[in-house]
């Protein structure tokens, strides 16, 4: 019950938080290290070609879609390799 309304008391307080988000910072210190660009920018342009996909998306798709396979698989091999503990 106390961790129900605690959980029920921290609601109030996430809309103060978003005021102290700092999204700038991290903009800014790529265009320090890349040279007054933008990695993101400049990967977009030279890669993304609306409506005609190539070889890299569909592997790109392929791994994003592991990373949601992956952990289950391993958890089910550690599970069925793992032995019983006896006590």
């Amino acid at each position: 019950m106390l961790l129900l309304l605690g959980y029920v008391a921290l609601t109030g307080i996430a809309d103060g938080l978003a005021a102290h988000v700092h999204v700038g910072f991290p903009i800014d210190a790529d265009r320090w290290m890349f040279f007054h660009r933008l990695p993101t920018m400049f990967l977009q342009s030279r890669l993304w070609n609306p409506g005609h996909p190539q070889w890299y998306d569909y592997i790109a798709s392929a791994l994003y879609l592991l990373h949601f396979v992956i952990p289950l698989v391993v958890a089910f091999a550690f599970w069925m390799t793992s032995k019983r503990l006896d006590t």
